[in-house]
């Protein structure tokens, strides 16, 4: 019907579309994932804004990238429509100048349809099954976290889950002591102990310091072009960074520092879930802090009731003495 060297599928992702599939040695091996501004100074933005198919007799003169490619001469790009709303666009390409014709692109435009409003259809479907599944991780976490008061427990069990929801290379929860924030539990690294208590002081040169300050969740797509840090150990594998505040009761705890080698690996949907995570973290460290103090005051108390009886009971003044200052010190 059409003949075309190359193909590809790129869906409509936030700012961005991105190769999704295709066939061609090009595609498959090279392009699989890229990723063109949206909108942008390419075709594929284009094709987008006007809705139409776009034949490009000559790509590397009608737009200098393809220059880059020089196993594509010719270029046909038609919309992905699904319900009038776009949802990505069809290329095809070809080694020759003047290959595709006006016919090919309505013939082509007739398939773009019906593939438009399956992949919309397979898009919602996925996307269902997406939430059930953090739905039901969140609340896996929420029953273990409420039931247990070992923080070490509950972070090592947000970290975990954390990953079959939200795809990353490494996370961590980090907890606020005066104006540092320490690294109380991670995942995904290659050596943990590098990492456990690591201290991340509030001065600014670090993005930790924008998420504290700020209180709201930072997105960094290239994190080594905007922090020095990113490109020393144990932190020189992080090419996207996201960092969400832990917050209760409107009092900042701590942050959930999630990691990717991927550049431009978050987003808008990547932070949803990462806050729902982040919210239970901070109820986790709330518990341990409420534990914890309930427990030293019942050691206190203890130790009062122990004093009491002793002096108390005692005539021997070295003895009472000896007693007050042994629990003082306790």
């Amino acid at each position: 019907m059409i003949s075309f060297d190359g193909a590809s599928v790129q869906l409509l992702k936030g700012d961005c579309l991105e190769i999704v599939g295709g066939q061609g040695a090009l595609v498959l091996e090279e392009e699989m994932g890229r990723r063109f501004p949206y909108p942008g100074d390419n075709p594929n933005t284009e094709v987008i804004q006007t809705g139409l198919p776009l034949i490009l007799n000559n790509a590397p003169k009608a737009y200098p990238a393809f220059r880059e490619m020089p196993s594509v001469q010719s270029w046909l790009g038609v919309p992905l429509i699904a319900r009038n709303e776009p949802v990505g666009i069809l290329t095809l390409d070809s080694g020759k100048i003047n290959h595709f014709t006006e016919e090919d692109a309505q013939l082509v435009m007739s398939f773009a349809n019906h593939a438009a409003i399956a992949i919309q259809n397979t898009t919602l479907f996925n996307a269902e099954k997406n939430r059930r599944k953090e739905s039901e991780t969140l609340k896996e976490i929420a029953l273990a976290v409420t039931a247990s008061l070992n923080l070490n427990e509950a972070v090592d069990r947000i970290l975990k889950q954390l990953g079959r929801v939200l795809p990353h290379d490494s996370a961590s929860v980090q907890i606020l002591e005066n104006n540092e924030l320490v690294i109380f539990g991670g995942h995904g690294w290659l050596d943990h102990d590098e990492v456990k208590e690591m201290r991340f002081p509030l001065d600014g040169s670090n993005p930790n310091t924008r998420v504290i300050q700020e209180k709201k969740i930072l997105i960094l797509d290239d994190a080594k072009r905007e922090y020095a840090p990113f490109h020393v150990p144990p932190h020189d594998h992080i090419n996207s960074w996201m960092g969400v505040p832990l917050i209760i009761r409107d009092k900042t705890v701590g942050m959930l520092a999630v990691d990717s080698k991927e550049k431009g690996h978050f987003t808008e949907e990547s932070a949803r879930i990462a806050q729902s995570f982040a919210y239970l973290a901070s109820i986790a460290i709330e518990n341990a802090r409420h534990f914890a103090a309930e427990q030293k005051r019942r050691q206190e108390a203890e130790v009062l009731r122990q004093s009491a009886h002793t002096i108390s009971s005692s005539l021997n003044l070295e003895e009472v003495l000896s007693t007050i200052l042994a629990s003082i010190k306790r």
